[in-house]
């Protein structure tokens, strides 16, 4: 769990930007949420393949063959007592942290393979960020199967434990690691969380997504027999569009400069430019859209902006000054 810092060096000028952003927090509670009470991307009106926002991006894997889902969901259900499979949807802990939506997670096992290993998820993030926290617990029909035991679990005894594994990722490089534990039963505890727990992840530093893994003892001929689901809400973090990457006016030229109306630019260097975003100084997207060369920001507030054109995977950044 050995942290990794990473430098930019270059003969550019590198151009600094407030490091204290204003903190962003991710409730899932702006979601739309179909009649089910749950959403596993079954019903692609809603969301297809992802969901999320502009700032944070939440992948999932439905199949319809088995009605079966991966990676993230979302719900609103909070049957604490039931412990079938049709209950997968719900908290242990009886409610949502916040208001009444909250995430669900499941990594899934690679049944291909011979040791049926288990396949990491992760959050994803526009850009890169400072991570703050997040709020996670069971799911209920996890903490039930690790309490009672179950068709395809046992329950759980003396040195068993269930523990979720955070991973801080820049740029697919590891930085740190948070380990969590959901039920420890080792040295005469008999834990299985039922309360959210608020957990500091500010030492995976600056990020690009959350990786999650997931370990437990009781392990069969396939693999983890622990139901690999957990909870998660309120997630906290500070977007840090620029404190990494370097910034030069030299990238391209945008004009005028300062300007009071209307900005252009030319690019030479991206062949087909694809999308245009602008950020303020605490890193917050103002503007988002497909590419076009002149843009009305006779809206913005005065100050200084970033301006980040990205296409054929090449992302170039320049700055401007609003008057």
């Amino acid at each position: 769990m050995k942290k990794i810092f990473l430098f930019v060096a270059s003969f550019f000028a590198i151009a600094t930007f407030a490091l204290n952003a204003q903190e962003t927090v991710f409730t899932f509670d702006e979601l739309s949420l179909p009649d089910t009470g749950f959403w596993n991307g079954s019903n692609t009106s809603f969301y297809n393949d992802f969901f999320g926002d502009d700032l944070i991006s939440f992948p999932n894997t439905y199949t319809a063959d088995w009605d079966s889902w991966e990676q993230f969901a979302f719900s609103s259900l909070t049957d604490t007592l039931s412990q079938e499979f049709s209950n997968q949807w719900s908290v242990f802990t009886g409610e949502a942290f916040s208001d009444s939506i909250f995430g669900l997670a499941y990594i899934p096992t690679d049944w291909m393979s011979a040791d049926y290993s288990t396949i990491p998820i992760e959050i994803n993030f526009t850009n890169p960020v400072k991570i703050n926290g997040l709020q996670i617990t069971n799911s209920t029909y996890t903490g039930l199967s690790i309490k009672n035991g179950s068709a395809y679990s046992l329950p759980f005894e003396e040195g068993d434990y269930f523990k979720i594994m955070i991973y801080g990722i820049f740029n697919e490089t590891k930085t740190d690691s948070i380990e969590v534990f959901l039920a420890d039963f080792r040295d005469g505890d008999t834990l299985i969380v039922k309360d959210w727990l608020n957990i500091d992840l500010s030492s995976l530093d600056t990020i690009t997504s959350l990786r999650f893994d997931a370990y437990s003892t009781d392990i069969g001929d396939f693999g983890i027999n622990t139901p690999l689901y957990f909870c998660i809400d309120d997630i906290s973090y500070n977007i840090l569009p620029v404190n990494t990457q370097e910034i030069t006016d030299n990238y391209f030229n945008v004009y005028p400069n300062p300007t009071t109306d209307f900005i252009f630019f030319n690019l030479s260097s991206i062949e087909k430019p694809e999308s245009v975003k602008i950020f303020d100084l605490s890193g917050r997207i103002v503007f988002n859209s497909s590419f076009d060369s002149k843009i009305d920001v006779s809206d913005f507030d005065s100050g200084t902006y970033i301006i980040q054109i990205q296409g054929n995977n090449i992302i170039k950044t320049s700055k401007f000054v609003k008057l």
